[in-house]
């Protein structure tokens, strides 16, 4: 009697702890807006057919998804909690390295455009996010004091980045201060690094005002590339 009481109790835990994580797993969307996806290759930027687009939250929701037409143009509707929330857009084709931007902000009723570069890849990558970045931001060199990207007060930053591949060694990473969030190609980079998984070094925040994209990206030797952006709230 005793044994069976003890069973049940210990199921009874196990379904509410199940209940609980996948309340804690829902999403409650309010409004919606538009991704417009471009997608290139090439010295000429060719245009891409048949490229999957899929935005994701970060908890891995799929909130919109499509394949690009003839032009490499794929618009696809997308599921937001709220304006300005920040989500996952992952750009992949067989035989080419995959693409992925980070924690892009998404406007509600409103579309914003993302122009993926691809490159011809040297295996199909496995992980879907294949590269993983790791930002720090210091008020300088000493790293001992860390700065809050939502109230940034200095004219200079130093930036620290680590990138982790999953597979393919790094083949370059760069940093672009107020680049294009959704463009690889943001240069000229501030900071740049080849063949290493460390890059770190003084921007310059002068004359600049409000809310402004850090740009990082990491590239691996399959051509897959990741960009990270990171909204600085610069109140000088």
């Amino acid at each position: 009697m005793k044994r069976s009481f003890w069973r049940v109790v210990i199921f009874t835990s196990t379904l509410f702890l199940f209940i609980l994580s996948s309340c804690a797993m829902l999403e409650y969307y309010t409004t919606a807006g538009m991704l417009e996806a471009y997608v290139l290759k090439g010295l000429f930027l060719s245009p891409v057919e048949g490229v999957t687009v899929v935005v994701k939250s970060n908890w891995g929701r799929i909130r919109g998804e499509g394949k690009t037409d003839s032009s490499g143009i794929a618009k696809i509707g997308t599921n937001l909690i709220k304006d300005g929330e920040q989500l996952n857009v992952i750009v992949k084709k067989e035989n080419y390295g995959t693409v992925v931007f980070q924690d892009i902000k998404f406007k509600a009723n409103d579309s914003i455009q993302i122009f993926p570069y691809l490159e011809e890849s040297v295996a199909t990558p496995t992980y879907e996010i294949p590269i993983d970045i790791d930002v720090r931001l210091y008020t300088d060199s000493t790293k001992s004091k860390s700065v809050d990207p939502s109230s940034v007060a200095t004219d200079t930053i130093y930036v620290v980045v680590n990138a982790k591949p999953k597979e393919f060694d790094i083949k370059k990473i760069y940093v672009k201060v107020n680049g294009t969030p959704g463009v690889i190609l943001n240069l000229p980079a501030d900071l740049s690094n080849e063949y290493s998984t460390n890059l770190e070094g003084t921007i310059s925040l002068k004359d600049l005002q409000g809310e402004i994209p850090l740009i990082v990206v990491a590239q691996d030797k399959n051509n897959d590339k990741v960009q990270k952006v990171i909204y600085l709230n610069i109140v000088k």
